[in-house]
């Protein structure tokens, strides 16, 4: 009877062991989670700033395509304008009797020249 109460006794003892020896490493387990957990959190924090970073990017770059958008057509616009007040200058000093004269006179010049070419 004592054998077997000893033999029971010892393999009580043995998985006591056995468990405590298992629970030896939780410190350094512990130590190495909170150590990756602290890593992780660094790096929670630099992909946030990261995305922030390219919000903040994607903000400007849409502000200054818009400001180009903005000058493209005021140029545009400007030229426009700028056609429209030559030809409003032309068409005024088409309808001017003088020019109309002069644009004459040199018709009938060229026209002289081309006719004295062609008997040459």
């Amino acid at each position: 009877v004592t054998t077997t109460t000893t033999a029971s006794h010892k393999e009580i003892i043995q998985s006591q062991i056995n468990e405590t020896s298992q629970l030896r490493d939780t410190v350094g387990i512990t130590k190495n989670l909170f150590a990756m957990s602290k890593e992780m959190a660094e790096m929670d924090a630099q992909i946030f700033e990261l995305k922030q970073k390219a919000a903040l990017s994607a903000e400007i770059k849409g502000v200054l395509d818009s400001w180009v958008r903005h000058e493209s057509a005021l140029r545009e616009r400007e030229q426009r304008q700028i056609a429209d007040q030559v030809m409003e200058r032309v068409q005024a000093a088409l309808k001017d009797p003088k020019t109309q004269n002069q644009i004459l006179a040199q018709a009938i010049a060229d026209v002289e020249r081309v006719v004295a070419s062609k008997k040459a």
